[in-house]
């Protein structure tokens, strides 16, 4: 549901990863996703109307390259 919303409501791409808990075993998906930071108070929005318990890391970065953000171009 996360995923599907921020790739309706943002037009951005969502990585689905399947993860497992180190500790517990426990199977998990994770979700990996590039916005702007104008966009992440939507995502944040989102990810907790969805599931307040969610487990969140944002990282800013310095370049992000592919559709929707700068161009690859002489690699």
């Amino acid at each position: 549901e996360i995923a599907a919303q921020i790739m309706d409501e943002l037009e951005r791409g969502v990585t689905l990863l399947k993860g497992q808990g180190a500790y517990t075993g426990t199977a998990r998906d994770v979700l990996m996703c590039a916005v702007r930071k104008q966009q992440f108070a939507r995502v944040r929005a989102i990810i907790y109307e969805k599931d307040p318990n969610a487990f969140v890391i944002v990282s800013e970065t310095s370049e992000v390259l592919g559709e929707g953000f700068k161009q690859v171009s002489g690699l």
